[in-house]
């Protein structure tokens, strides 16, 4: 091998011309543009995972007021515990927790369902005189939290039930 180098050296010595390979230089440049595409590419990556987590738990929230609204046509009540309506086919996708509040409103009962995903901060509301979307800030524009759903199920005076784990 020393032999093999020592060569290398006299041939270049002696006829001044480069033999194959690359120079310190061209490698810590090849290793400096890795690195800026890595900075650019990983944070991209990260803020994708966040988003997939909120539009899994925003189709939690929704799949389990059709899930609810389904249970109520058949038997012109709520359901008052999960497995009546995770019997029938309501599930959360892994590591999402959603919580069922009821509460009176003109006319009857309505409910508020809670949803967070155990690898995201964001948790989503979604009324049932509110409208149709989770929203995840209130009218003033604070982010809900799980204190506010604690907060909301402590108060509730109609009935609550969770189902799915955020671990």
């Amino acid at each position: 091998m020393t032999r093999r180098i020592q060569e290398a050296i006299e041939a270049r010595r002696v006829t001044g011309k480069r033999t194959a390979g690359f120079t310190l230089i061209e490698l810590i440049v090849v290793v400096v543009i890795i690195g800026i595409l890595s900075a650019i590419a990983i944070p991209a990556f990260l803020s994708q995972r966040q988003r997939a987590y909120n539009a899994a738990t925003q189709s939690d929230v929704k799949n389990t007021v059709t899930a609810l609204e389904t249970y109520y046509a058949g038997n012109l009540a709520y359901p008052t515990k999960d497995s009546e309506i995770t019997d029938d086919g309501a599930t959360t996708s892994t590591n999402v927790k959603i919580t069922v509040v009821y509460k009176k409103v003109k006319g009857g009962i309505g409910y508020t369902v809670w949803g967070q995903h155990g690898k995201s901060d964001t948790v989503f509301k979604l009324d049932s005189e509110a409208g149709s979307k989770p929203v995840s800030k209130d009218d003033k524009g604070a982010a809900y939290t799980s204190g506010d759903v604690d907060a909301a199920v402590t108060a509730a005076t109609d009935g609550t039930f969770s189902f799915g784990s955020l671990s």
